[in-house]
């Protein structure tokens, strides 16, 4: 009895490993790895901005740090619905980069993203360039926003989202990828 099971159980294993890696749409519904993946790289007038705090955040269920090496992130995700992926930059940092004397007290800035998983299975990857800039005495932000997104049946979905937003605005502009 313990014979056959273990026979029968390597023989389904090698079974699902052939169709793993022979049928997309079973290997991306079992991906073990993070879903949401992507770089980033902030910029205030073309300096590289390093204190940040990134952040990602599911149905409003509070933020969550996100998991990080350096200019890189990865979120586990799994779920269908957006995923809010934030940068905070706080107005010391702004007021630092800029010599702009209005940052002072300004509050801080959070720069988000919203990535919506279309289905569960998606293994999405972005591409965030962020630049605060500033043009005739207004501070922009200048999203530049590179998604994609294998899908179930091996396709490869691409987007582009590019987005030039007041940063007094920014709190009231969503950037949406993935829909």
């Amino acid at each position: 009895m313990k014979k056959t099971f273990l026979i029968l159980s390597i023989v389904l294993a090698f079974v699902l490993v052939i169709c793993a890696f022979n049928y997309k749409w079973i290997y991306y519904r079992f991906y073990p790895f993070d879903r949401i993946t992507g770089e980033y790289e902030i910029t205030v007038n073309g300096k590289e901005v390093n204190a940040i705090e990134e952040y990602y955040e599911y149905e409003n269920g509070g933020k969550i740090r996100l998991e990080n090496d350096t200019e890189n992130f990865k979120i586990k995700a799994g779920k269908y619905g957006p995923y809010k992926i934030g940068f905070v930059i706080s107005d010391e940092k702004l007021h630092e980069l800029t010599k702009d004397e209005r940052f002072i007290g300004y509050g801080n800035v959070d720069l988000s993203i919203i990535c919506f998983e279309t289905n569960w299975w998606h293994v999405s990857e972005l591409d965030i360039e962020i630049d605060i800039r500033k043009e005739n005495d207004e501070w922009f932000v200048c999203y530049d926003v590179e998604y994609s997104d294998a899908l179930e049946n091996v396709e490869e979905l691409g987007q582009r989202v590019s987005k030039k937003v007041l940063l007094s605005e920014v709190s009231k502009s969503d950037i949406y990828v993935g829909i």
